[in-house]
């Protein structure tokens, strides 16, 4: 606890903060800026209208994606209730250098500190936040670097890897290799971090069935142990590392700083996006018994991608990569006839 005798007292912290230039802050919930006395009025108004975008979030040191794993009482919706800090952890230290890193786990370590690890808040189950603990904040180390002949551990040549470094997020990365006509295998949302939780927990998106998952075109990485020190992971050196990285969880091996990526050429794309609305619920029933009736079907054309239920509506994102238009044209279209009655779509 921060205000418990075992907490490192403000000279601790004052020496500790020399040691990564300065680079310790304070973290605050989301809409805590609406709750002081007097409240910072334009912080406050910004956060609330910015509060369900998730580049924002990402952008903010003590926000997660899901605002729960905040604390609930520190809310965009809640009036006047007091905000407390909740899970959202005391200090954070904003790292852009190995050396910073190192500097946090050994810190953590002397001093028995709970070390949470974070680059853009996505963890649904909220391990990238802890109350009463250090954050090692990673959002910021951005580099990236096209790698044109890259040769493994294994002798392998592989073309066109990329070494991404531990903030690089997936919208800045497509947007990079676009200029390459490459693409790396990635999520769907643009504000996920590339290598962190995302990469570390397998990693699967629009093109993983394409071409497998995330995790499985890694080809080096970069690493801070618990004892502070760098490593190499691949698979010659620390092998049980790079195993238990490539899909063991984020933040529970090692502070990941890059990873060196496969890329492929940019695949000519079919893709479906629907909303479907339903007019009522027995007729969302019947769509939804369809559309799960067809799923065998699409995913024969060579589909793959996501949907999602909300009330009476269902958003279908499929992607066909290298797929036959008119094939899997025709193949949607079937779905979607043969429900014309029962719905709306658009």
């Amino acid at each position: 606890m921060s205000d418990a005798n075992c907490w490192p007292s403000l000279p601790v912290w004052q020496t500790f903060n020399e040691s990564v230039q300065g680079r310790l802050i304070p973290v605050q919930p989301s809409v805590a800026f609406c709750s002081g006395n007097p409240p910072n009025d334009d912080l406050c108004n910004n956060a609330l209208t910015e509060w369900t975008n998730s580049k924002w979030r990402s952008d903010q040191v003590g926000s997660m994606q899901n605002h729960n794993w905040e604390n609930t009482s520190c809310s965009d919706h809640l009036g006047n209730v007091i905000c407390t800090q909740g899970s959202v952890p005391r200090l954070a230290v904003n790292a852009t250098t190995v050396e910073h890193v190192q500097a946090t786990v050994r810190f953590s370590s002397e001093k028995n500190l709970r070390l949470v690890i974070k680059t853009t808040g996505h963890d649904y189950l909220g391990r990238s936040t802890a109350p009463d603990s250090l954050l090692l904040w990673l959002h910021y180390m951005k580099s990236m670097t096209l790698i044109e002949q890259y040769t493994s551990c294994t002798g392998e040549d592989v073309a066109n890897a990329i070494r991404l470094g531990a903030g690089v997020q997936w919208g800045e990365v497509y947007t990079w290799l676009s200029a390459y006509n490459l693409i790396a295998i990635g999520g769907a949302s643009s504000t996920v971090g590339a290598i962190g939780g995302f990469l570390q927990g397998g990693g699967h998106g629009p093109l993983t069935r394409w071409k497998g998952m995330a995790a499985d075109q890694v080809l080096e990485f970069d690493v801070v142990t618990a004892d502070g020190q760098r490593r190499t992971v691949n698979a010659c050196e620390n092998k049980d590392l790079f195993w238990a990285l490539r899909g063991g969880g984020g933040g529970s091996f090692a502070v990941v700083l890059s990873a060196v990526l496969r890329t492929f050429p940019s695949p000519s794309m079919v893709s479906a996006l629907y909303t479907v609305s339903a007019l009522n619920e027995d007729r969302y029933a019947r769509f939804i018994h369809d559309f799960i009736r067809f799923i065998p079907i699409l995913a024969d054309v060579g589909y793959a991608g996501y949907f999602y239920m909300i009330d009476t509506s269902i958003v279908i994102a499929l992607f066909v990569p290298n797929g036959n238009f008119t094939v899997a044209a025709t193949t949607i279209d079937e779905l979607m006839k043969n429900n014309k009655h029962e719905t709306i779509y658009y």
